[in-house]
């Protein structure tokens, strides 16, 4: 119901704001709840290097999603969250592990293209 008519609803901005506000925090309340259980979440990794086109599916933000996050909390609350994730030794051996995996060449990525959208494996 709105305030301006009791017995009628109405548009009122001033509540749709409300709203809004509202549901950002609820947003950046889960968002945080993820990163804290999963910290590897907050790896700035270029995964496409190591896997090419095709990225396993895992608790890890692609950096536009890492940007919104950072615009969603403050500044101090994600410093402090970030150095608590990317700290802890499931997070360093995550990383390891990245940086020991082969780079994939452009011809790599070229092959594993052609086989994912042609569903073939012979090449060109």
């Amino acid at each position: 119901m709105g305030i301006l008519k009791s017995n009628c609803q109405t548009f009122e901005e001033k509540f749709l704001i409300q709203w809004v506000d509202c549901f950002k925090e609820i947003v950046s309340i889960l968002i945080i709840l993820h990163v804290l259980k999963y910290p590897t979440s907050l790896i700035q990794y270029d995964y496409s290097k190591k896997f090419g086109i095709d990225v396993p599916s895992f608790s890890h933000f692609r950096e536009h999603e890492l940007d919104l996050f950072r615009k969603l909390i403050k500044k101090d609350e994600y410093n402090f969250i970030s150095e608590l994730c990317l700290n802890q030794q499931e997070v360093i051996e995550f990383n390891n592990f990245l940086e020991s995996m082969p780079t994939m060449t452009e011809d790599q990525v070229d092959v594993e293209s052609h086989i994912i959208l042609t569903g073939n494996s012979r090449l060109f």
